[in-house]
């Protein structure tokens, strides 16, 4: 497997096409998709954002929920219609109570385990030739970018954590074998 992070360059978009995909999945790609790339594929592009859409489009919006003291958290799972960032048809999300007593890193994570099982939800129903359920978003919400230091400060301030050590490890367990080599 080889990564394509130049899907828009003309070298980039002629490997991709080759590829002749039905369906593209994003999932914390950090590429703006272009026109082109986003025509390609027969039934589309769908994205996973770990986000709340409209509300939450962005990047890190779990973090920006978590911040502003949201009650749930959630993931959207929607088209990439063009080049603008987390604008397109929602087909479903998920949610998630948020854990006070929790990092952000165990958010997302949590989002992601629920996130990417709508998306097998999505690829089954595709694959019985059915077209997936969906909905155009309002033209509201708002648009995050990395916070900053004096969100990060607040976000300590208001007990949030962005990690914690024995979560990490858990997750590395995970992974890892009893022989400590990666299976």
């Amino acid at each position: 497997m080889s990564t394509l992070n130049a899907i828009n360059d003309a070298a980039g978009h002629e490997r991709y096409a080759e590829s002749k995909p039905d369906l593209v999945l994003s999932v914390r790609y950090g590429v703006i998709l272009r026109g082109p790339a986003i025509s390609l594929p027969k039934h589309g592009v769908l994205n996973l954002h770990s986000g709340l859409l409209p509300d939450y489009k962005g990047v890190m919006a779990t973090f920006w929920a978590l911040l502003n003291k949201e009650s749930e958290i959630g993931t959207t799972l929607h088209f990439i219609e063009d080049s603008s960032i987390d604008t397109g048809s929602i087909v479903t999300t998920t949610r998630l109570p948020v854990q006070p007593d929790r990092s952000y890193f165990w958010h997302v994570l949590s989002l992601y385990e629920l996130g990417c099982a709508r998306i097998l939800d999505a690829v089954e129903v595709l694959d019985r030739g059915l077209a997936l359920e969906r909905h155009a978003q309002p033209d509201s919400g708002n648009y995050f970018s990395f916070p900053d230091q004096s969100a990060l400060t607040l976000f300590a301030e208001q007990g949030g954590r962005l990690f914690e050590p024995d979560e990490v490890l858990s997750v590395m367990r995970q992974f890892i074998g009893a022989d400590g080599v990666a299976e």
